[in-house]
């Protein structure tokens, strides 16, 4: 896992458990999914939720 100086190990380690990935976004997810939007000319007024499956579980 990635160190995350803004939030203390804790919180990321509980959060990232709670998620079905069991791992929280990383900067290159995000802008993967930035970059999928900036390709996708007809995906308009969608959300993606990038919350590693946590809506599912």
């Amino acid at each position: 896992m990635t160190h995350h100086a803004d939030v203390g190990a804790p919180v990321v380690h509980d959060t990232a458990a709670a998620t079905p990935l069991h791992r929280i976004a990383e900067v290159n997810d995000i802008a993967a999914a930035f970059v999928f939007f900036l390709t996708k000319p007809h995906a308009t007024a969608t959300i993606l939720p990038l919350d590693g499956g946590a809506l599912l579980a």
